[in-house]
């Protein structure tokens, strides 16, 4: 979906793989909620991680940007937006990481399929 939004609009994506238990095999859909609304979580990390969340949510709400300024709450990371050659994210962990194209075998796959078996026209949406 971020591939196809980019082309018309400034789209940014994001991985969040935070995980307040250690031994968690990783963070489930839609864990980041938890760190917005009422958390139960508050550890120094998981209050990082909050501020955070926070700070890109409400400076994404007034200017259409994540990251309009560098700032030391997100470790002066400048989001990049998501361009059609490139999947550009921002993984939000212990720190902020911008990386391209998550799961990128898995999408090469997808792709592949697609491209072999759909039959135009193509109605997607």
């Amino acid at each position: 979906m971020a591939r196809f939004t980019c082309r018309y609009t400034p789209t940014y994506f994001y991985k969040f793989s935070y995980t307040h238990d250690p031994t968690a095999l990783g963070a489930g859909h839609a864990e980041e909620l938890f760190y917005l609304f009422n958390s139960p979580f508050n550890n120094p990390n998981d209050m990082i991680i909050r501020n955070r969340l926070v700070k890109l949510w409400t400076n994404f709400a007034k200017t259409g940007n994540p990251t309009p300024l560098d700032d030391p709450i997100l470790d002066n990371c400048i989001w990049p937006k998501v361009i059609p050659a490139a999947l550009n994210y921002i993984d939000i962990d212990n720190d902020l990481t911008i990386k391209q194209n998550p799961n990128a075998q898995d999408m090469a796959f997808w792709d592949n399929l697609f491209s072999a078996y759909a039959n135009p026209p193509l109605f997607t949406y």
